[in-house]
């Protein structure tokens, strides 16, 4: 494997953290209505949930960011070890990860394909991450992911109190998400 493939496109394992993270495709948008950035969270809540942990995320108009561990696959229960993909069952945990993404990918993107009257890619092909490796990693990745709408100039810069991520979060509920 490249050096270029083992850095963003590492294994997805068991009780490892990952910065997961996309754009749209030639940097267009992601996301072009405030509803858009909820319902991307409901179906991200609909495939992954149950099989990862989310600490932290970060939704802009044309990429995101997600910081997550994924769960160990004994905490599930037992009939959600195993994936029906086709004709065929999925019992390895990277598997199963990786095509709940792919799902999750895809039926956002069907929706916004009709929403927008659009064709072709939505998202870049394959959704980079990185394993977390350190504490160090960690707790940089946080304040990454939280200042992304301010390095972006989303959100005012002067919000020093709230992560800004969390202030534009405060910023789309107030504009109706």
């Amino acid at each position: 494997m490249s050096t270029y493939c083992q850095e963003y496109f590492p294994p997805l394992l068991e009780d490892c953290f990952y910065h997961i993270y996309n754009r749209g495709n030639n940097g267009d948008n992601l996301f072009f209505q405030h509803r858009n950035y909820q319902y991307f969270l409901q179906k991200y809540d609909h495939y992954l949930s149950l099989y990862l942990e989310t600490y932290s995320f970060c939704l802009l108009p044309n990429h995101f960011h997600l910081l997550v561990r994924i769960k160990n696959f004994a905490e599930l229960p037992k009939i959600e070890q195993t994936l029906r993909h086709g004709a065929e069952f999925i019992t390895s945990p990277e598997r199963i990860i990786s095509e709940q993404f792919r799902r999750f990918f895809v039926s956002y993107a069907k929706s916004i394909k009709v929403q927008e009257e659009r064709t072709g890619s939505l998202f870049e092909k394959n959704f980079r991450r990185k394993q977390v490796d350190s504490e160090d990693y960690f707790t940089t990745l946080i304040a990454y992911i939280h200042r992304n709408p301010q390095t972006h100039g989303i959100c005012p810069p002067t919000t020093h109190l709230i992560p800004p991520s969390l202030y534009c979060q405060r910023c789309f509920c107030t504009h109706g998400v």
